[in-house]
């Protein structure tokens, strides 16, 4: 099983600063001083976590919004506080309430996990009954149907974190969500419901081998030992796992049934059907009520491409944007969503927040880019500048003067100083075609306009090399300071150096392929005559021309001009005698 960086406390606490005073000589004394550290920065955190302190409790959220929460060592226990299963004011009654939540889901495995082999059942209850409403064999098959339909899903569980892998974790979830379909029926499983368990599941199993890393060197309290205990990672995993999918569950109901048959026992049906999809509702409520009044033109040219928010926004909420950023920046963003309680009163303004990020590409791209940017959105956003934007959407429409309109334009490009100073651009209301020509178009990080000039661009180029170049000179003249003072323990920092180092070789590189190659002495000798195919002397004159003269390009298209047309048959005639001709060295003329 793979250790998250994030929270293993080894190598977080290499980077304190107390590793800054303590000489490179003693490194094992050196590690030992941090792992000290470590242990009372675990036990400040518990002790904030834990005081019951309004104002703490507060802080603690705030900070969880910024990304304050991608070190923390009690990330589950945050979780648990955030959704309401444990109160942040009451830490006296945690040891009761984790008790009975725990027993509960014991209790659910005991009534959901039957196999009629070890069971008395009545003779005529067999594996060929026809009794769909009592036949426990039936149950069984339906449970078996249910439990490999899980499994496949499972398996496809974020695969490029290998954490997932593992044959108990996928055990876990297997028996999670198993117990969730049982005990929810009108809901069973629904496609996507495993990539909401990931996370929980992970970050729990992170906080356990935290602690168990702390427990090496403290005696911890007994309330953090039955937090942690591995024992019990499957319950607590189900805990806020059923919890969260009470905020989550309207993205997952459709307009009818689950099912009449197959893995979905029969006997059971919806007790009141879903008119209209929730799902649709609300993100029709986003685009019209949300973005239309902040970016009408956004949402105009969405509209007139006719790419509809269900087609990327049911994805978006069903997982929790858990394809939209990496996985680490995903447990990011579940913070800040988290830290708004159990209704998830973020959620709207992220969705409108992600689309005003790419918001330049979607306006220049046609049906198909624009499809294709919204499935795959691109990593390099910031997931804490996506949680500020929704906060700050979300205040505006708290306020009393409501959303507003913003006119945001791309950074404007610095023109020659033959044109003059700089000048922004300004927004014109788009037409219902396309956005104007002379918005400008982004492609590899080198801004065009379309009423540039070659000569503006050749400008723009040249001044874009020189920063080049003042980055490479930069970049070997800190090196070797930052080579020099950074300790050898300290590995994230060294990396960087060397990060540093590929960095200015890549550079000498590009440079090295623009400096223009030496002349080959032997070129600047006489070159041969270089004649056309099947051409020879004879033809370009009466008398051969020396092989150490070159070919004049003009005189030797002037004279073929004034050959004779020839017949075919003299075509052929000289085609048959070229090899008669000395090879000659096409260098001259081509």
């Amino acid at each position: 099983m793979i250790k998250n960086p994030a929270f293993d406390i080894k190598s977080n606490l290499k980077n304190l600063k107390i590793n800054e005073s303590i000489p490179s000589e003693s490194s094992e004394e050196s590690e030992s001083v941090a792992v000290v550290s470590g242990v009372q920065k675990y036990l400040l955190e518990w002790e904030n976590l834990s005081s019951g302190d309004e104002a703490k409790w507060k802080h603690l959220c705030a900070s969880a919004k910024c990304g304050g929460l991608r070190t923390s060592y009690f990330r589950s226990v945050c979780w648990r506080l955030m959704l309401n299963i444990l109160p942040a004011s009451r830490p006296n009654t945690w040891s009761g309430i984790i008790t009975s939540l725990r027993a509960d889901y014991d209790a659910l495995k005991k009534e959901h996990f039957i196999s009629p082999r070890e069971e008395d059942v009545p003779v005529s209850d067999h594996p060929l009954s026809q009794d769909t409403e009592q036949s426990k064999w039936h149950k069984y098959f339906c449970d078996n149907e249910l439990k490999t339909v899980i499994k496949q899903d499972i398996i496809r569980t974020f695969p490029g974190v290998e954490f997932f892998r593992d044959l108990k974790i996928q055990e876990h979830m297997l028996n999670i969500l198993f117990c969730y379909a049982r005990k929810n029926p009108e809901m069973c499983y629904r496609q996507g419901m495993h990539e909401i368990l990931a996370p929980i599941l992970f970050v729990l199993n992170a906080d356990t081998e935290n602690f168990f890393c702390v427990r090496e060197t403290e005696e911890l309290s007994e309330i953090i030992s039955q937090l942690m205990n591995p024992d019990y990672l499957e319950h607590d995993s189900f805990c806020i796992f059923s919890t969260l999918m009470q905020s989550i569950e309207i993205y997952y109901q459709t307009a009818g049934p689950v099912s009449s048959s197959g893995y979905f026992p029969t006997r059971i049906h919806v007790s009141t059907a879903v008119t209209e999809n929730p799902v649709i509702t609300q993100l029709n409520f986003i685009k019209d009520s949300i973005l239309k009044p902040i970016d009408p033109d956004l949402e105009s040219h969405l509209s007139e491409l006719s790419i509809p928010f269900s087609t990327f926004g049911i994805r978006w909420l069903r997982l929790l944007f858990g394809r939209e950023f990496e996985f680490e920046d995903l447990l990011v963003l579940w913070d800040a969503l988290f830290s708004e309680g159990p209704r998830l009163s973020l959620i709207n303004f992220i969705v409108v927040a992600l689309l005003l990020s790419i918001r330049y590409n979607l306006l220049r791209c046609d049906y198909s880019e624009c499809l294709s940017l919204l499935m795959k959105f691109p990593h390099s956003v910031s997931v804490v500048d996506i949680v500020r934007v929704a906060m700050q959407l979300r205040d505006d429409s708290q306020s009393e003067r409501g959303l507003c309109p913003i006119y945001k334009v791309a950074p404007p490009v610095e023109q020659s100083s033959t044109q003059g100073a700089r000048k922004k651009e300004t927004i014109k209301q788009r037409p219902k075609t396309r956005p104007t020509s002379n918005r400008r178009t982004v492609i590899d990080g080198i801004a065009f306009n379309k009423n540039k000039t070659l000569k503006n661009l050749q400008d723009e180029l040249s001044h874009m090399q020189m920063l080049l170049t003042i980055c490479r000179d930069k970049l070997a003249q800190y090196h070797p300071v930052l080579d020099a003072g950074v300790l050898i323990g300290n590995t994230p920092a060294r990396q960087a150096v060397e990060g540093l180092s590929q960095l200015h070789l890549l550079l000498d590189d590009y440079f090295a392929r623009l400096e223009p190659k030496p002349v080959d002495p032997v070129t600047t000798n006489e070159i041969e005559t270089a004649y056309e195919a099947n051409e020879g002397p004879s033809i370009l004159s009466n008398s051969p021309a020396p092989m150490s003269k070159a070919v004049n390009r003009g005189d030797l298209d002037r004279e073929l001009k004034e050959l004779p047309k020839r017949t075919c048959t003299e075509e052929t005639q000289e085609k048959s005698s070229a090899s008669e001709f000395p090879t000659v060295n096409p260098v001259g003329y081509r």
